[in-house]
């Protein structure tokens, strides 16, 4: 009687780098996270470990979902208010930090810095995954609320510089047409809050009103036609 090739087995990781999402300013952030004692902690880098960890959550309570369109990221979320969306390097490596994610809490090797080793016959399909495709209501306004924050930020910082840009003796023309540009990035940005504010509301009916961003040059005829 043959003996059955052993299985490879694949390790399972307790700790590495992910990218995770900050906000609109920030953008992605590499951090280190570790899996340990049944929860999921994150550090601004590996050196930071020795400090407070900046965030730490159950694995027990924790709810995966797949990004729709991206196949290296993830979110993470406990109840409504705790959600980390994650980017890890390849699809093989998000894989690999989910089925470890996924695992029985109960796990001896829970609580251990040790990887954590499994068949590779085991499906990583079979993972109960919520696959749902839609953002949460809270979040994208947690979103759209950056948004609205760095779109003040730049008014603001756009008044400073037009007053500092008159006091260096600017001309006017010039002067306008640094204001033009920044009147349609504004408008961006107000479009992105109106698709996004839009998509929200009307999710359920399956249907959006398509925005479209202006560029400056466009904005400076309808400007000049008025």
């Amino acid at each position: 009687m043959e003996t059955q090739p052993a299985q490879p087995r694949i390790v399972l990781p307790s700790n590495g780098t992910l990218l995770k999402w900050t906000n609109y300013i920030s953008g992605w952030r590499e951090r280190y996270f570790e899996i340990k004692h049944g929860h999921l902690l994150y550090y601004i880098s590996k050196e930071d470990q020795s400090s407070v960890c900046r965030g730490s959550i159950s694995i027990k309570s924790i709810r995966i979902t797949l990004h729709e369109f991206n196949d290296c990221e993830f979110m993470v979320s406990v109840g409504e208010d705790i959600a980390w969306h994650l980017r890890a390097e390849n699809t093989h490596k998000r894989a690999l930090w989910i089925k470890a994610l996924t695992q029985d809490s109960n796990d001896s090797d829970y609580g251990t810095n040790s990887p954590k080793t499994h068949s590779s016959n085991t499906s990583l399909s079979s993972l109960s995954l919520d696959r749902k495709t839609e953002v949460q209501d809270q979040d994208i306004s947690s979103h759209v609320a950056e948004l609205e924050a760095y779109r003040t930020m730049c008014r603001e910082q756009m008044t400073s510089l037009r007053r500092e840009l008159q006091q260096i003796g600017v001309s006017q023309a010039r002067i306008l047409c640094i204001n033009a540009i920044h009147i349609a990035m504004l408008d961006n940005i107000n479009q992105i809050i109106a698709f996004a504010k839009n998509q929200n509301a009307h999710r359920t009916q399956d249907k959006w009103e398509p925005c479209t961003p202006l560029s400056p040059r466009a904005y400076i005829a309808i400007t000049n036609r008025r």
